[in-house]
């Protein structure tokens, strides 16, 4: 398997407690993917309001999450890694987990 054979996985959420459990849920199901291929982290993508879009990114260390929001950005600014999305694995989680 590699990184194209994983396919990113769109969130549409209402509310907050929603989108915990479908972004943690998401999170899951690519940690295993990653895992598995031992070379890509995970992004999670915040698109607008309730939009996330949760994968696997060449950008992000394998072991690590990172939350990156593309809403409400001014004209010309890039999107930055925003700590308001719920806390999905942040820290490294392939702690004692072997080749």
């Amino acid at each position: 398997m590699n990184m194209q054979d994983v396919e990113p996985i769109e969130i549409k959420v209402r509310d907050r407690a929603s989108m915990d459990r479908c972004i943690t849920a998401a999170v899951d199901r690519m940690i295993e993917s990653a895992r598995q291929q031992r070379t890509h982290g995970i992004l999670v993508t915040r698109l607008g309001d309730g939009h996330f879009v949760v994968g696997l990114s060449n950008s992000v260390p394998f072991g690590y999450t990172d939350q990156l929001d593309f809403q409400r950005q001014p004209a010309g600014r890039s999107a930055d890694i925003v700590p308001t999305l719920p806390a999905v694995r942040a820290e490294k989680y392939l702690l004692g987990d072997t080749p």
